[in-house]
């Protein structure tokens, strides 16, 4: 993909010997001598049999059309190879490169604000400073090898190694202005340090990315960030006493991924700046966030109610929807005629959530008739979308819940202390959710039903 490329551009001059990584590339840069054309191509075209023309011209389109298609195949199988084992996006590992990410953004709080994209002119000079650097480097090196008159090829490519290992960072500089360094953070400033300094030295005017190309192969500019931020993650994560697993990961796909949630964020963002005209505006934060929080509470209380009646013996699992946050928040349909959208809390587990629907589905069966079509109206949902990382990280955990009510992923992010504060504890109940959403499933379906 693009973003491999865009990394040759920004650190391959910068890492010395890469710029030759086999004999034959280097001799490219001190050997002029091409190749042969076939005779047929020498020979001017009009000097050729038309039908020999017109053969040759649907054969290079047949070739020109297979390359292309082999190059689509390819980055199918590139993509797939690349993206369907990302981990979640709260899991612990996606977060920690997230939270690398605006580390050396500068961004401090939950709150943050992203750094304003970058400017054409700094995407500019950063271009013409590669090209500008290279020139410079390949001027070094022919006076060089001019001077040192090396005897054999592997001795010039000897030379060239080394005095590229000695000038790599000798030649030029630009103007680079690293963001503020956040407090109380895992990371180093050692770590900020390096990698400020492989930003400087790549020609970077500072971190940032274009947030309207999330996709990294559609801007060189984020390819490059994003592999100089990978790259620095990966070293601080062999370094560190970090309890991060050491399974194998992407991270600069899961940049590229975080990159569309930021987009999105900035885009829903700048919608409600928009419609936050004035306090009683009903299309304001305030006025949404207060309908959103009516809404939830209103099914907190079914399903309390229902839980009352379809657990009578267990008033430990009732006792769970009496909190306001164990009910996912929604957004509103693009399509007004359809339900709104739930979004999946990220703390939350598949079996307490599935646990919650059911006694959605048993709070309209055992509604009276005549407020059935209400009550389901107020349950329903066209379709759910996990929480953003944002969203997530604005996420209010209700504490003192069973440990099975819990995500895996969420728990993995805990310490033993914080398992503790919430008070979390290790055990499953004797009656566990499992069980009561196998209880409660019997009792739901179709009497006629076959499944079990």
């Amino acid at each position: 993909m693009n973003h491999t490329d865009n990394s040759e551009l920004a650190i391959g001059i910068e890492n010395g010997s890469d710029i030759f990584e086999d004999d034959n590339h280097a001799s490219e840069l001190f050997d002029n001598s091409e190749e042969s054309d076939g005779e047929a191509d020498n020979q001017p075209d009009s000097q050729l049999d038309p039908q020999f023309l017109a053969q040759r011209k649907i054969t290079k389109q047949r070739d020109t059309q297979k390359q292309k298609e082999a190059g689509k195949h390819k980055k199918r199988v590139h993509d797939v190879a690349t993206t369907v084992d990302l981990p979640h996006s709260s899991s612990a590992i996606s977060r920690s490169i997230t939270e690398f990410t605006k580390f050396m953004m500068g961004c401090s709080s939950r709150n943050f604000q992203l750094p304003s994209p970058p400017a054409e002119n700094e995407v500019q000079i950063w271009q013409d400073w590669i090209v500008e650097r290279k020139d410079v480097i390949q001027k070094h090196l022919d006076a060089y090898i001019e001077r040192k008159q090396p005897q054999t090829k592997a001795e010039k490519n000897f030379l060239v190694n080394q005095e590229l290992t000695r000038i790599k960072r000798a030649i030029l500089t630009t103007v680079y202005h690293p963001a503020a360094t956040v407090k109380n953070s895992s990371f180093s400033l050692a770590i900020k340090i390096a990698c400020d300094e492989e930003f400087k030295t790549s020609g970077f005017s500072r971190i940032t990315f274009d947030w309207d190309k999330p996709n990294l192969d559609n801007s060189k500019w984020n390819g490059a960030t994003a592999t100089i931020l990978a790259s620095h993650w990966m070293k601080w994560r062999a370094t560190s006493r970090s309890l991060l697993d050491d399974s194998p990961v992407n991270p600069v796909k899961i940049i590229e991924r975080w990159l569309s949630t930021a987009r999105k964020e900035i885009k829903r963002k700048e919608t409600k700046k928009k419609g936050n005209k004035t306090p009683g505006d009903p299309s304001s934060l305030s006025a949404i966030k207060a309908k959103h929080k009516s809404h939830r509470k209103k099914v907190s209380e079914y399903r309390f109610k229902t839980a009352l009646a379809v657990f009578p013996d267990n008033p430990e699992v009732s006792a769970l929807f009496q909190n306001l946050d164990t009910v996912s928040d929604y957004e509103d349909n693009k399509d007004f005629r359809l339900p709104p959208v739930r979004i999946n809390p990220t703390w939350r587990s598949t079996v307490f959530a599935n646990l919650a629907h059911e006694l959605d589905r048993a709070t309209i069966q055992l509604a009276p008739q005549k407020s059935k079509s209400a009550i389901s109206g107020h349950l329903a949902r066209d379709q759910s979308r996990n929480a953003t990382e944002d969203e997530a990280e604005l996420e209010k955990v209700p504490p003192k819940m069973p440990i099975d009510a819990y995500s895996g992923d969420y728990l993995g992010q805990l310490s033993v202390l914080e398992r503790d504060q919430m008070g979390i504890k290790d055990d499953i109940s004797q009656y566990s959710l499992t069980s009561a959403l196998a209880d409660i499933s019997k009792k739901t379906k179709p009497v006629n039903s076959m499944v079990e």
